[in-house]
């Protein structure tokens, strides 16, 4: 009689788990949704992990285990899950993307990197592990290797439009605009409906000084979410820029109803109080901008805060340019504010998943 001791036993998926996988999503921390890989994709190139690789039922029991860990936050619990399956099984790609997670949630960006690498070594075809290395390339600065690894997603996948916006960003934050337009444009081509696509393409057209077609893209992103608190600080940038403060004022207020933890709106609501007289209001946005970037670390945004306040509490005002673009303070900096969307259960910036059978990056969507 065999025994399981004897013989490895392929895990199959089930359809109702590979449903789940291809529905997977996460939210970024400003609530942007991101939809990650396409279901064509998943079926041309990510199958070759489960056809290849092999567990017996006590190690994929190991590793469900380690994911229903990561969902409840018990990061260094699933990592001594995954550590055990990989010892066990080497070549199991899904235990090295699961790890990678985990590593990233523990804040050890460099052997998440170790760990995507490795699955890519076993698949070259696994658009996820280039996506969440990508991802992490980015948040270290190395712009070249998070382009070159979301070029790498868009050849094996062209239609996912999330990588177009990822790389758009990256080539923004080398304030190379000309490629940056062309992947949001095609962003805008693939997922026209998305209000993301048409604020990402504004921010470009804002740092050109081309406010037309910056305010037509704000003004699209608007209409498709009419709580797009970035496009309405922005928008409203753009309206101090043009010395329309009323307009502007409207788009910072209409942004603090739909997320009163915008800190650039109350900063840029106080700025126009400021410069109109009416430094209680001012001082009061003002106090509540201080408070939000504090939370966030923002550290150079509290120190010409409290310049500001100090003024205030001491002479009553201080003159603002509502023109000047070195006195208001916006998103529409392409560089600083594009945050990338993370690959479903990358662990960057997102909601873990629920369900224990798809793990924290499972080949997905």
């Amino acid at each position: 009689m065999t025994t399981l001791l004897q013989v490895r036993t392929t895990v199959s998926i089930t359809a109702r788990t590979r449903s789940l996988l291809t529905a997977m999503m996460v939210v970024l921390s400003l609530g942007t949704l991101g939809l990650g890989i396409s279901p064509r994709a998943w079926s041309q190139t990510q199958t070759a992990p489960f056809k290849v690789s092999q567990l017996l039922p006590a190690e994929y029991k190991l590793f469900l285990q380690g994911n229903e860990k990561f969902t409840q936050g018990d990061y260094k619990g699933a990592l001594q899950d995954y550590n055990q399956v990989i010892k066990a099984n080497p070549q199991y790609v899904l235990t090295y993307l699961s790890r990678g997670s985990t590593f990233a949630a523990l804040g050890n960006n460099a052997l998440a990197v170790r760990d995507y690498t490795q699955a890519i070594k076993l698949d070259p075809k696994s658009t996820i592990a280039y996506y969440n290395r990508g991802l992490i390339y980015y948040k270290q600065e190395k712009y070249d290797a998070a382009i070159a690894d979301f070029t790498q997603v868009l050849t094996l996948d062209p239609i996912n439009s999330k990588a177009y916006k990822n790389r758009g960003n990256f080539y923004s934050a080398q304030g190379d605009y000309d490629a940056a337009l062309k992947d949001y444009n095609q962003m805008i081509e693939l997922s026209p409906e998305d209000a993301n696509a048409y604020y990402h393409r504004g921010l470009i057209h804002a740092e050109r000084e081309a406010y037309a077609d910056a305010l037509q893209d704000y003004n699209q992103a608007i209409q498709l979410d009419p709580k797009a608190a970035f496009a309405l600080n922005s928008r409203g940038y753009v309206y101090v820029l043009q010395g329309d403060l009323d307009k502007a004022l409207a788009d910072f207020t209409q942004a603090i109803a739909v997320d009163t933890e915008n800190a650039a709106a109350h900063n840029n609501k106080g700025r126009i109080h400021d410069f109109r007289g009416d430094y209680e209001d001012a001082l009061a946005a003002y106090q509540r901008a201080k408070s939000l970037y504090q939370q966030q670390g923002n550290t150079s945004s509290i120190e010409y805060l409290d310049e500001r306040i100090q003024r205030l509490q001491n002479i009553g005002g201080v003159q603002l340019e509502p023109a000047s673009e070195s006195q208001v303070n916006s998103e529409a900096e392409p560089a600083s504010d594009l945050n990338p969307d993370p690959e479903p259960n990358s662990d960057l910036d997102s909601e873990p998943n629920s369900d224990p059978d798809s793990g924290p990056n499972p080949e997905p969507n």
